[in-house]
């Protein structure tokens, strides 16, 4: 390339990004991190997109603080969280995909929900969810795996509420993602932990409204979280929640309750159909299998 044409070329394609893995990141020194709150709040609230390589490293520079200085990291993040949706969105890719990547380990490295305050759920997650819906595979991958974490370490109503609301999306991508994290969620939920849960009555009607759009896919999944709560919590803890939860609601869930029995009705029907032919074309050395008894005891 001509060094006298150097400043005319885009930075991107000058320096090109380099992921490093988690495993992989060096520790951030003590010089290193003295004053740098101030340094990475300025970098990251940076506008002009040829200037994407600081914003990538200071990006990394919060990845190596979580790694070696969590509880350091906890205090500087609490500073800078609402920016990190700019890097998330950003356009260059580098930067998207490098905040994620933080996001998914600050996820995954969380040894409870507690650790993540409310407040940098609500403004972090529902961009990850944006994301799943993205071109660039590689960034649309690194979401989905920072949902499928935040599905094993992030046990809170929030999380819940976020997902239970975002599985009533209008971009059934959206909606994909948002549900299959959120039935991992319940089923990764210690019932004890599930039950301490304040606001959980309030979920009831969230769904409800998933149910009221009246189409699919948003029926079955309203329908399936449903049965999934009532399998995870027991009939008891289950009707004793919605109980709590206003009459239009109560009214409403049990409505869902007895289509997800009567869908189960019907997969059970459509499977014994389909076993009674499969019985009637077997045969035995012995002769011809006796059908009606070998239905009924698979019916048992």
């Amino acid at each position: 390339m001509d060094k006298k044409n150097l400043n005319e070329v885009p930075q991107e394609e000058i320096e090109k990004p380099v992921y490093i893995d988690y495993k992989d990141l060096d520790e951030i020194k003590e010089n290193e991190r003295r004053g740098r709150v101030e340094e990475l709040i300025k970098v990251l609230n940076e506008d002009n997109m040829e200037k994407w390589l600081p914003q990538f490293n200071a990006i990394m520079d919060l990845r190596r603080l979580l790694k070696y200085c969590r509880q350091e990291f906890l205090k500087v993040f609490h500073e800078i969280f609402q920016i990190i949706p700019k890097q998330i969105n950003s356009l260059r890719s580098g930067c998207s995909k490098l905040s994620l990547m933080l996001l998914n380990e600050l996820f995954t490295t969380s040894n409870n929900s507690n650790e993540v305050p409310n407040e940098w759920i609500e403004a972090l997650l529902p961009n990850i969810i944006m994301k799943t819906n993205f071109l660039q595979k590689f960034i649309k991958d690194e979401a989905l795996s920072a949902l499928a974490n935040i599905s094993k370490t992030m046990f809170s109503y929030v999380v819940l509420d976020i997902l239970v609301q975002n599985v009533g999306n209008k971009n059934v991508t959206h909606s994909e993602a948002a549900f299959d994290s959120l039935t991992k969620l319940i089923e990764n939920w210690n019932i004890n932990d599930l039950m301490k849960v304040n606001d959980l009555p309030n979920i009831f009607s969230k769904i409800a409204d998933v149910n009221k759009l009246k189409k699919e896919p948003y029926n079955k999944r309203s329908i399936k979280i449903i049965s999934l709560l009532y399998e995870k919590l027991g009939k008891n803890n289950f009707e004793s929640l919605l109980s709590k939860a206003g009459e239009e609601t109560r009214s409403f869930i049990d409505n869902i309750l007895k289509q997800s029995i009567a869908n189960e009705k019907k997969v059970s029907l459509k499977e014994s159909g389909v076993l009674r032919e499969q019985i009637k074309k077997d045969k035995t050395k012995d002769g011809d299998v006796n059908y009606e008894d070998k239905f009924d005891e698979v019916k048992k």
